[in-house]
């Protein structure tokens, strides 16, 4: 029995003699939207990006079907995360209509808006790291997508260091990140200090503060619903994808095996030898 986040694993074991069984993986990957840029600041402008990136075209094109499209970090399967399918939905004609809902006018091929005597045109900044080829790919066909709709993308591909310094000072519209998901759930990368989307909403962080104290699991479960709906409503993250766990076990093993990435052995108390 084995575990691995392989996606090309046919090609080393074929395709008889043993069972598999896949899940959510670890690493997730997703965008950081800079809510203290000149367009980005503009919440709508945000939740319009959200609506107009076709997460399963990249998962389909990028990773052959084999990674699995996600918006939330807890969405791996967490009981504290609530399903909500609009918030991870592709929709970019719901993308135009609350961009023309809040003032936005598409016009020469870009979206404009006047605001205090200047005119502001949708054209955003993505910063990706260059040694990720993959990533690269992926941004740009987010730059595609978000063309396709009237959003102009400028995908800046630098090298390592450079990147860092990105991260660092923050000093992007929008960048290519990633994370390895912990054991426990915790939030505090996308509300804490020095967050990555520099988001400031003072009842997550509150919300953060309760949850240190809290051991009813229902009173949790409300708590980091209402986080999620934070997440969703402020949009400072645009969640793309999780990688694809598989474990691999004999065809003899019964009953179900229920493996995942931090539990290989889950439910063994139920498993037998087929005779």
């Amino acid at each position: 029995m084995l575990s691995t986040q392989t996606i090309n694993i046919e090609e080393n074991i074929g395709t008889i003699g043993a069972t598999l069984q896949e899940t959510y993986g670890r690493d997730f990957d997703y965008l950081a939207l800079n809510t203290k840029s000149n367009i980005l600041s503009h919440k709508e402008v945000r939740q319009a990006l959200g609506y107009g990136i076709n997460k399963k075209e990249i998962v389909n094109t990028i990773y052959a079907g084999k990674y699995i499209s996600a918006d939330y970090p807890l969405e791996y399967g967490s009981y504290l995360y609530t399903k909500n399918e609009e918030a991870n939905q592709y929709n970019p004609d719901k993308a135009k209509q609350i961009l023309q809902m809040n003032g936005w006018e598409y016009r020469s091929g870009v979206w404009q808006k006047k605001e205090n005597y200047n005119t502001l045109k949708l054209r955003i900044n993505l910063v990706v790291n260059s040694e990720n080829e993959t990533r690269v790919k992926i941004a740009n066909l987010i730059k595609k997508h978000l063309e396709d709709i009237g959003i102009l993308v400028t995908v800046t591909s630098v090298k390592g260091p450079t990147y860092e310094n990105y991260l660092k000072n923050k000093n992007y519209d929008m960048i290519f990140t990633g994370v390895t998901i912990g054991l426990s759930p915790n939030l505090d990368r996308y509300f804490g200090e020095g967050n990555l989307a520099n988001l400031e909403n003072n009842e997550a962080k509150e919300i953060q503060k309760e949850l240190i104290s809290i051991s009813d699991e229902k009173t949790l479960k409300e708590k980091y619903e209402r986080l999620q709906k934070i997440y969703e409503e402020e949009r400072g993250y645009i969640g793309l994808y999780f990688s694809r766990t598989t474990t691999i076990y004999g065809t003899r093993l019964g009953a179900t095996v229920g493996s995942n990435w931090f539990n290989l052995y889950y439910n063994i108390e139920n498993w037998h030898r087929k005779n």
